[in-house]
């Protein structure tokens, strides 16, 4: 073969080289800008942002929560108590909002519950203040108080900013998060106990679980419960469907790690190891990150970062704390990695399996279902709270305290 062949192939096999280069390294270089229909500073800091089915945003954060029209208009504000009296809160599938927040405690009973099970269950000092941070020091089935030392109101707020109806409720302990499912109201009390609701304010039934540390919904009706060292699956009248204590010692992470998708659950347990369960609750496959790695939602406890997601075909979406995008694939093993970088917030995916990333350091990503960055907007970082996909097809994110609306199809 000629010299001149020799260059003449060389030649294009770098240029084949450089054009593949160009291709994978061309979004990194080519930034967007999102398609932002409408943006909103809310009256109260928010570090949650959640989508009802007909496009309600509801957003949270220390000082209350804010209730949204689709079109940017607050509709609704609650403002915390001053002392910080927790609350939990979620909407139906109407738009319509459910939320339960300490009204009023029986002091004497309090401080004697303390003194007899030490630490600090229900007040924390430090912070001066009731906390729900502080369940942890007291053991898991102790004796609750012979009383109700807790009174809180349920109220309801239909989508227009109307409030329906409030609803004095009696508790042992402070509320923690709550969830509407399938017509009816749970929500749960740092007593142990789960309560079940009518959607119109009726008691229905309330239980008590042992070890109870949180719980979370499924789309069929169902609850899962997280004893700590075990997840139980309840129906709606609260009767157990099945167990799983995913090995002896596991240490099963909060919900905010958990993700549901046609009735079966991933779980993050253990920092760095995944799981999913089918319908009954078996194991189904298990993926463990390499030591010193773990789920990146534990770290980002206190701003909805949401660590896991269950894709209906079976595949994970997971972000990991060395900031590492993974796709797991459906029974297990790695589809492929992306190094995101730059402290993230938080991500979300649509039913394409489009997945969108928010990094405080790298901006808005939008990354495809083979692993591509498609576009990146270098402005929108310092999110603080997950993204989230509206019914109507637009992202919702926090952007430096902001609330924006994205318009997907116009950002390329």
């Amino acid at each position: 073969m000629s010299r001149k062949l020799w260059v003449a192939l060389l030649l294009v096999g770098l240029a084949v080289y450089v054009g593949y280069l160009v291709w994978i390294l061309q979004p990194y270089f080519r930034t967007a800008e999102a398609h932002v229909v409408w943006q909103l500073t809310p009256s109260l800091p928010v570090t949650q942002v959640h989508i009802g089915d007909r496009g309600t945003v509801f957003a949270t954060g220390g000082d209350g929560l804010v209730m949204i029209s689709p079109d940017g208009d607050e509709r609704y504000v609650k403002r915390d108590d001053p002392n910080g009296w927790s609350y939990g809160y979620d909407e139906n599938g109407e738009d319509t909002l459910y939320f339960c927040q300490v009204t009023w405690f029986n002091e004497e009973l309090l401080q004697q519950y303390q003194q007899q099970y030490g630490g600090n269950f229900f007040y924390d000092p430090s912070q001066g203040r009731y906390s729900s941070q502080t369940k942890q020091t007291d053991p898991a089935g102790a004796e609750q108080p012979a009383e109700p030392v807790f009174k809180a109101d349920l109220t309801c707020v239909d989508s227009d900013g109307t409030v329906r109806f409030v609803q004095e409720v009696e508790l042992k302990g402070f509320v923690q998060n709550l969830w509407c499912n399938a017509g009816r109201v749970y929500f749960m009390d740092s007593a142990e106990m789960i309560h079940c609701f009518s959607e119109e304010g009726e008691l229905l039934w309330e239980q008590r679980f042992p070890g109870l540390h949180d719980f979370n919904k499924a789309q069929d009706g169902r609850l899962f419960v997280n004893a700590g060292s075990e997840i139980i699956a309840i129906d709606a009248d609260g009767n157990e469907l099945w167990r799983n204590s995913l090995g002896p010692g596991a240490r099963i992470d909060d919900w905010r790690n958990w993700s549901e998708s046609g009735g079966r659950l991933c779980v993050v347990h253990d920092g760095n190891a995944l799981s999913v369960l089918g319908l009954d609750g078996a194991v189904e496959w298990t993926h463990q990150l390499w030591a010193g790695n773990s789920y990146y939602g534990q770290y980002n406890y206190n701003r909805d970062g949401q660590a896991v997601e269950l894709l209906q075909d079976g595949a994970v979406y997971a972000l990991d704390s060395d900031a590492v995008f993974w796709r797991l694939k459906p029974g297990g093993g790695v589809d492929w990695r992306f190094q995101v970088g730059g402290n993230p917030t938080g991500f979300c995916s649509a039913d394409d399996g489009m997945a969108y990333v928010q990094s405080n350091r790298r901006g808005l990503l939008a990354l495809s279902p083979r692993g591509r960055l498609i576009w990146r907007d270098p402005q929108l970082g310092d999110g603080g709270a997950r993204p989230k996909l509206g019914p109507d097809g637009r992202l919702y994110i926090v952007n430096h305290g902001r609330i924006l609306a994205i318009d997907l199809a116009k950002t390329k």
